[in-house]
């Protein structure tokens, strides 16, 4: 863990699989801009859009029509928008600007997913970057990418993370309009911010917004889904998720799906976000006595007792807390706990008499 000499709470986790709060609802977009003459917009300053007039007073819809198709379709679902802007002068950002632009993205505290409108990989490497980051600065962020569909399996690979979703279907954020990947990915970041719990089933998940999206046929889906890229359908006319997958497929070498889920991996962030957000108030309020430590683990077991009964945790084990040897102001917990598992796929074997 890295050392810091900031009070606060801290955790990090590992997660072994056997085989068997709400997420903040903001994001933010990094893109190429082109600011309205006299607006108060700079080049790699977040900007929060807080509605429709005030993303009119800062950027042009002519001159700005990815931005305003993308801010619309999360504004339009109830999900707040970071603009994070590459350049403002109307010119293609360089892979340097999105480094830089990405690296502001630190500064911004009440985010839970980061999109940029480039599928190039370095882009997206630089995006995972980025949420491994914000992650070492105990804030969850997913990071989403779009490439086309004979991409997709290799630039997956390449990112190979439970923090990155990758999209690869066009589709149209109006009628009529040419379809783009980054609306498919961005209806999709909008819906995950707008989840009721972080257990909610991704599975025929409707995507509002957008109208049709590419097809794929059946070998494409299994192929996709096999390389960690999530794949849509449209079915009665209304755009829905087949199956919501991160890329990380891969450790060590060898195949691993244990974070392939993109639910798993926002339970595991909601569980270690309620222990966080327990224990900072306990800690506000810990004394010099010999109850500190038990007083910790009670703490930490009241916040996954009550994960349990949302259903997220399956069983724990009593945490275990401790002084650290060379640094006694500092306490280590121990949590083990599994996690409770969000069903996808039901078999049913049928035994018939004729």
């Amino acid at each position: 863990m890295t050392q810091t000499y900031r009070p606060g709470v801290y955790s990090r986790y590992q997660v072994t699989y056997s085989g068997t709060s709400k997420l903040p609802k903001t994001g933010i977009f990094c893109c190429g801009t082109q600011k309205q003459t006299g607006a108060a917009v700079e080049q790699y300053v977040p900007v929060k859009i807080e509605n429709e007039s005030c993303l009119e007073e800062l950027f042009t819809k002519e001159e700005n029509p990815r931005l305003w198709r993308l801010a619309l379709l999360w504004l339009e679902q109830g999900v707040g928008l970071w603009l994070l802007p590459a350049t403002v002068d109307g010119s293609q950002p360089e892979e340097a600007d999105y480094a830089a632009a990405l690296a502001k993205a630190q500064e911004i505290k009440d985010a839970a997913c980061l999109l940029c409108d480039s599928g190039e990989e370095q882009v997206l490497l630089e995006v995972k970057a980025a949420v491994e980051q914000a992650l070492r600065q105990q804030r969850e962020w997913l990071g989403f990418g779009f490439c086309s569909a004979s991409d997709a399996p290799g630039l997956a690979a390449a990112l190979n993370s439970e923090r990155m979703v990758l999209c690869c279907q066009k589709a149209s954020a109006a009628q009529g309009e040419e379809g783009d990947a980054l609306f498919t990915c961005a209806a999709f970041a909008a819906r995950i911010l707008a989840l009721s719990a972080p257990n909610d089933s991704l599975s025929g998940l409707p995507l509002p917004g957008i109208g049709a999206v590419e097809a794929l046929g059946e070998t494409e889906v299994e192929a996709l889904l096999a390389a960690g890229v999530t794949v849509f359908e449209e079915i009665g006319g209304a755009v829905e998720c087949i199956c919501g997958v991160t890329t990380k497929t891969k450790a060590q070498g060898g195949e691993d799906r244990s974070l392939g889920a993109i639910t798993t991996v926002l339970m595991i962030d909601h569980v270690m976000q309620a222990v966080r957000a327990r224990l900072k108030g306990l800690l506000q309020s810990i004394r010099t006595d010999r109850y500190t430590l038990g007083a910790i683990e009670t703490q930490a077991a009241v916040a996954l007792g009550e994960e349990q009964d949302l259903g997220l945790v399956e069983s724990f084990q009593s945490p275990q807390a401790s002084r650290d040897k060379e640094n006694p102001s500092t306490c280590h917990v121990l949590l083990r706990f599994a996690l409770a598992v969000v069903v996808s796929q039901i078999w049913i074997t049928a035994e018939i008499t004729v």
